[in-house]
């Protein structure tokens, strides 16, 4: 089996590619900027190049607008079945209308004097990036929940959007997802599952493909659902920061998602709730049967999972001490969506007398307070404590100053939170100190 492993927005054609066109001669035959293609379009540049395709930036001269063309990579010109793919991905892409699907307006084929007849198609222009790019830029490290549902809600709807009209996408996954400025997100650049070329060859990313179609072209449900295991392979890269399976090649990768279960994504990033767990796991078995029935189905049980998980705390216990009124309102709304019972004080003292009478799970106390400051509290608490009744003690402070942290933790706190801080953040801090 040969794997065409498109895994970059931009970058050289891989080495599982047979190349039929010289190296050499294969940037040649990428259309320059300045070329007027079918006396229409004239290209501006490369906007970015995959395994299989070159996708160039044009201005359609007779309708004054910027779009985006896409070509077969020379490389390739010569595979019958190859350039045949392209041509089905422009037809079915064309079949969808809907704004969280790149339109294709139209498709055509450059007649070169010195090559072969170059397929190509024209789609809208997204101003914007791809997702892949977005991630990129954050580190490679997990984007905020409350954005990842945003994103998969809108990618799912998409997804459904090409399954409702008799297509699959077959290559799911953040470099095919575009983020426009004005911040729509639209799917791009169908795979080619369900016509494979000759030869028994994969195209597509193995790390985001469902295992059987590596090992095999799909069709019809078998194809959804595999468009459905690639989106959840894309929300576990966005939730955790890293994909489900870490593999040295492609044979052991397809073998671990075939007989192995990936780790609990709520064990590899504080952020997440347990409930969350189930959702995304389910989306990436190994039988299709499975999986979520839709796209939209994975989505919604995601946003599901992650309000039950919002109330995980219920039944807990929070002291919170803060003489800023806006500050502590704010930080109780957290606290009770988390689903904590939340007690108010306004500085140290009051915080070390309701300390005394009550057990709580938490402390949360603001260092800068009239009559007694937090870190002057937090020393009063830790005296009466014995070892095995240590309450979690998070100092809260709107300075900058290292000072704050090394003397609050000297005087007992377990971390200090930097004020303006978010749901996430306060999630975080609590996973690891409250069962």
């Amino acid at each position: 089996m040969t794997v065409h492993d498109d895994t970059t927005d931009v970058g050289a054609p891989p080495d599982a590619v047979e190349t039929l066109v010289p190296p050499r001669r294969q940037d040649e035959l990428i259309p320059p900027a300045g070329t007027v293609i079918d006396e229409t379009y004239e290209v501006t540049g490369v906007l970015g190049r995959g395994g299989v395709g070159v996708v160039l930036q044009a201005r359609d001269q007779k309708l004054d607008r910027i779009v985006a063309l896409k070509i077969v990579l020379p490389a390739l010109l010569h595979n019958e079945d190859m350039c045949q793919s392209f041509q089905d991905e422009a037809r079915a892409m064309a079949r969808v209308h809907h704004p969280n699907v790149v339109a294709v307006h139209s498709f055509g084929d450059l007649e070169r004097l010195d090559g072969p007849r170059t397929p190509y198609y024209v789609m809208e222009y997204v101003e914007g990036s791809s997702l892949r790019a977005v991630l990129d830029s954050n580190g490679g490290t997990a984007l905020p929940v409350t954005k990842v549902l945003e994103l998969i809600e809108a990618v799912a709807a998409g997804v459904d959007a090409i399954h409702d009209a008799g297509a699959a996408h077959l290559d799911v996954k953040p470099s095919n997802v575009l983020v426009g400025r004005d911040g729509r997100i639209a799917v791009s650049d169908l795979g080619f599952g369900t016509n494979r070329p000759a030869g028994n060859s994969f195209v597509g990313t193995p790390a985001y493909a469902a295992p059987e179609l590596i090992l095999g072209a799909v069709r019809g449900e078998a194809a959804r659902a595999a468009d459905v295991y690639s989106l959840g392979v894309m929300a576990f890269e966005l939730l955790v920061g890293r994909k489900p399976y870490i593999a040295r090649d492609i044979q052991q990768l397809l073998s671990m998602k075939l007989t192995e279960t990936a780790p609990n994504p709520s064990e590899l990033c504080a952020d997440l709730p347990p409930s969350v767990d189930g959702p995304l796991l389910r989306s990436i078995e190994a039988d299709p049967a499975d999986r979520p029935k839709t796209a939209k189905a994975l989505a919604r049980a995601l946003r599901e999972a992650t309000q039950r998980g919002a109330v995980q705390y219920r039944g807990h216990r929070v002291l919170l001490v803060d003489d800023d009124e806006i500050s502590q309102c704010a930080t109780q709304a957290l606290l009770e969506h988390l689903g904590f019972s939340v007690t108010l004080a306004e500085n140290g003292q009051e915080a070390v007398a309701a300390s005394q009478g009550c057990k709580f799970d938490a402390v949360l106390m603001d260092l800068h307070m009239p009559v007694l400051d937090g870190f002057a509290a937090a020393q009063e608490i830790r005296k009466t404590e014995s070892g095995s009744a240590r309450v979690p003690i998070i100092g809260v402070t709107g300075s900058a100053s290292g000072t704050d942290t090394e003397n609050a933790l000297a005087a007992g706190h377990d971390l200090v939170l930097q004020k303006p801080f978010t749901l996430d953040d306060l999630r975080r801090a609590l996973a690891a100190r409250i069962p």
